[in-house]
């Protein structure tokens, strides 16, 4: 299966709290995915896609945007 290809900004436009619910929603996701019902590939798509939105908080925070 090919791995989906993630633009790295994605997140950007969302709002502060559209981002948070994103972040609560994959963590919920991948806890689930991780029971080994879904195959490998599809749970590191969600594990790139947790680390992009991660990676968007951290900078808001950062900046003081969030």
């Amino acid at each position: 299966m090919p791995k989906p290809f993630f633009e790295n900004d994605i997140y950007k436009s969302l709002s502060n709290k559209d981002l948070l619910k994103k972040q609560e929603e994959i963590q919920i996701k991948i806890s689930k995915a991780e029971t080994g019902l879904l195959p490998s590939d599809l749970v590191d798509s969600m594990l790139e896609m947790q680390k992009l939105i991660d990676k968007e908080v951290d900078e808001r925070l950062d900046d003081g945007r969030m």
